[in-house]
């Protein structure tokens, strides 16, 4: 016969509510396989909790009405904190997505860590006293990813990725933990938007998601199968630097030629058009104008100059997007980035490659875009405390019951 310890029936449990829940504690003993009285026990343990609600009576059946149980989303909460080139932002943010307090401090490369680990403790613990009626659950950082307009081109490609995670994952996370008590979790920040999307966004049913940053760099965010990729070291998704063409001679600051981002990264793009400016092209822009939000207007009026780099620029992107799509399968891709300003036409060009680059057998899946994805990355990192909270991934085959993912 078949035991389990008290710790595996209760999360067990947890996250059978999570996926099927409303559910009453007879279905839950049916596809559970413990015993009733095994059920109602820990049911009562997560209702003491405030871990589960009550939430009425089922609809159906004959005989008695059954008490239904649903995860009580709204009262389990955690911190997110994701740290940028330039700010730590931070989040309270309960289970059912909802952001009850954002916290924000500024970051120079040069700061002071232990100025900078205060700030982040301060406002950590604003953020705790505010979640009145929540139970936090835990911390996530996002360590922060490599950002291309903050490299140094005087020094080695490998240099430009500092130590400073190494300065997170060991003193920041002790100084957090020892401060207030809680869980800390580090990870990777290429998965952050993935996590994001996975867990609180319009295709959070799908366990393949491929969420693509236009903007500094190109980069990619994935789920595979479920489970965020970040790779060996952390740095999984640079699909900026997969090279699309052997033909071009330039030189990516990375040290290799033909790269996707050069000429399809935003700063890229603005070169390219200054350095054809500069050689007299025809054109009515001005050097004011290279901004999203001027380029936007400028293929809005159909500018020729604009339209051809920021097209060149979509095809480029596109065509690495497609190779991404061909290698992983994804039920989804999510576009994202400030490179979105440029409009419809941008978007347009890159669905556009992105598909005409694709295998026949791996093109059913959706494209959309997310204009306030990369604000919500905090967001991800306090999805990952949510999830290992829950012990998701240790009982990620309840969730396969189901038929499909679904948020914990």
């Amino acid at each position: 016969m078949t035991t389990y310890n008290r710790g595996f029936r209760r999360f067990a449990i947890l996250n059978m509510i999570s996926a099927f829940g409303p559910i009453s504690r007879t279905r839950l003993s049916d596809i559970s396989g413990f015993r009733p009285a095994t059920v109602g026990e820990v049911a009562k343990e997560l209702l003491d909790d405030g871990l589960v609600a009550e939430t009425g009576f089922s609809a159906s059946g004959a005989g008695r009405r059954r008490t239904m149980l649903e995860v009580n989303r709204p009262a389990i909460g955690a911190v997110g904190i994701a740290i940028a080139s330039d700010r730590v932002s931070a989040v309270l943010a309960t289970l059912d997505g909802a952001i009850h307090r954002e916290e924000t401090c500024p970051r120079s490369p040069g700061a002071d860590s232990c100025a900078l680990a205060a700030a982040i403790g301060e406002r950590v613990e604003r953020l705790l006293k505010a979640a009145r009626g929540i139970t936090v659950v835990g911390i996530g950082i996002g360590e922060p990813p490599y950002d291309p307009a903050a490299y140094e081109r005087h020094v080695p490609f490998v240099a430009n990725y500092d130590h400073f995670n190494d300065w997170v994952r060991l003193e920041l996370k002790a100084a957090l933990t020892d401060r207030f008590r809680l869980p800390v979790h580090t990870l990777s920040a290429v998965t952050l938007p993935a996590l994001v999307e996975r867990q609180f966004g319009a295709v959070r049913d799908a366990r393949n998601i491929l969420c693509i940053e236009l903007s500094n760099g190109i980069g990619a965010s994935i789920i595979a199968g479920g489970t965020p990729v970040s790779g060996a070291n952390g740095v999984a998704g640079e699909l900026g630097h997969t090279v699309v063409d052997l033909n071009d001679r330039q030189r990516c600051y990375c040290g290799k030629t033909g790269c996707a981002e050069l000429g399809a990264a935003f700063p890229e793009l603005v070169q390219a058009l200054r350095q054809a400016m500069d050689r007299g092209a025809h054109t009515e822009l001005t050097y004011d104008a290279l901004t999203p939000e001027g380029l936007a207007e400028a293929l809005a009026r159909g500018e020729p100059l604009a339209c051809h780099y920021v097209g060149q620029a979509a095809r480029r992107a596109g065509t690495a997007i497609a190779n991404a799509v061909n290698l992983l399968n994804p039920e989804v891709v999510v576009l994202y980035g400030y490179m979105l300003k440029l409009g419809e036409p941008y978007l347009e060009a890159v669905r556009s490659a992105i598909r005409e680059n694709t295998l026949e057998l791996a093109r059913g899946f959706e494209i959309c875009a997310s204009l306030d994805l990369e604000s919500k990355t905090p967001l991800g990192a306090a999805a990952e405390v949510f999830s290992r909270f829950m012990r998701r991934e240790e009982f990620q085959w309840v969730y396969n019951m189901t038929g499909g993912e679904e948020t914990p």
